[in-house]
């Protein structure tokens, strides 16, 4: 009976660990790609401005 619990224990155990770095994989790249964008945006908008000039 232990033998039998133990296994599915572990595979609960590590299954919500890998979602977590997945999820935090995945919030980073939105973050990352927000960032980016609004980096790019507001680069885009100083360029015209001093092209403007």
């Amino acid at each position: 009976m232990c033998t039998d619990i133990e296994p599915r224990y572990d595979y609960h155990d590590e299954v919500p660990m890998r979602w977590l770095v997945l999820d935090y994989v995945t919030l980073i790249c939105i973050l990352v790609q927000a960032t980016s964008y609004r980096l790019r945006r507001s680069w885009t908008r100083d360029w015209l401005i001093f092209k403007a000039k």
